[in-house]
């Protein structure tokens, strides 16, 4: 039997390093979505609970306690040693279909929130349809073409925690792209509606558009962040570095998009609880009552509640 060179030594050592990272990250992204679920657990009560069942509260309940659950499993199976490569190929595809379903579903909140500012368009409707489909697509095919190549994991015994391969496509860095593109996409939206809606008006006669303004600015910069980091990892990182950016940023994806919801839900309940003459007076009703020019955004507070 060969005994293992300084060279093979030094990498394993690497790998090590690289897997309690990943693990202390995984960690710390379970710790803060507990800390947004005990932070806003009375904003949920009050804006989803106690409300009627709607898209929205379905979403927003589903993103929230799904990437619980889907954390906590995968922390489970990555604090474990001694797995197969076969159990370890299926954990890896367990954990991209469902981070994968996780972030799907919250881009699919911020294209309903672009789709509402425009008042339901139908035209609008059809493009962002098409979008999300290739966007899931995008999605799919690339992480299955990612993991599918990977046969042989490193087994070392009790020092190594989780799955970790020696090679990972390269053609992973392509999954940081759909939602890059789609982040892109909904902010050109809001921007394009929100601002002339501004110009217009002002900030101070147009408060609930900057608050959708303010929303859309914080989740594209948080998602070209994300996308950015993903693009780095993956394309020039060492392929034990490949799952070390997943929980953080389906974590950081799901808080955002909740976070979302109940601004959006805690706008609806101000408007319902105003007057409508001073809705009127202040150039808002049940939508943003506002009839030229046509370019300034409508807000249909009851498509939230839908």
């Amino acid at each position: 039997m060969s005994t293992p060179s300084e060279q093979e030594f030094a990498e394993l050592f690497v790998l090590l390093a690289d897997a309690r990272l990943t693990n202390e990250l995984a960690l710390g992204a379970l710790t803060l979505v507990v800390l947004e679920h005990i932070k806003g657990f009375p904003d949920e009560v009050e804006l989803v609970w106690k409300t009627r069942r709607s898209l929205f509260n379905f979403l927003y309940l589903f993103i929230r306690y799904f990437t619980l659950l889907v954390i906590g499993i995968n922390i489970s199976f990555m604090m474990k040693t001694e797995w197969s490569d076969h159990t370890c190929r299926a954990f890896i595809f367990e954990e991209l279909i469902l981070t994968t379903i996780i972030v799907w579903l919250s881009e699919l909140v911020l294209v309903i929130r672009v789709w509402i500012l425009y008042q339901r368009s139908r035209t609008l409707l059809y493009f962002l349809a098409a979008l999300l489909v290739a966007d899931l697509i995008a999605y799919l095919t690339v992480g299955i073409y990612t993991v599918k190549p990977i046969k042989e994991y490193v087994h070392v015994g009790p020092l190594l925690r989780g799955c970790y391969s020696l090679y990972v496509p390269r053609f992973f860095a392509f999954y940081a792209i759909p939602p890059l593109v789609m982040a892109i996409s909904m902010f050109l939206l809001t921007a394009y509606k929100c601002g002339s809606t501004v110009i217009v008006l002002g900030f101070r006669r147009a408060p609930i558009i900057t608050v959708f303004m303010r929303d859309g600015l914080f989740w594209f910069l948080a998602l070209v962040a994300i996308g950015v980091i993903d693009l780095v990892i993956w394309n020039r990182g060492r392929p034990s570095l490949a799952e070390i950016i997943v929980l953080p940023a389906t974590a950081a994806t799901a808080i955002i998009s909740t976070r979302v919801i109940l601004n959006l839900k805690q706008m609806t309940a101000e408007a319902s609880n105003t007057t409508a003459q001073r809705y009127r007076d202040s150039t808002m009703g049940t939508e943003l009552e506002v009839r030229k020019p046509t370019r300034v955004a409508r807000v249909d507070w009851e498509a939230i509640e839908e």
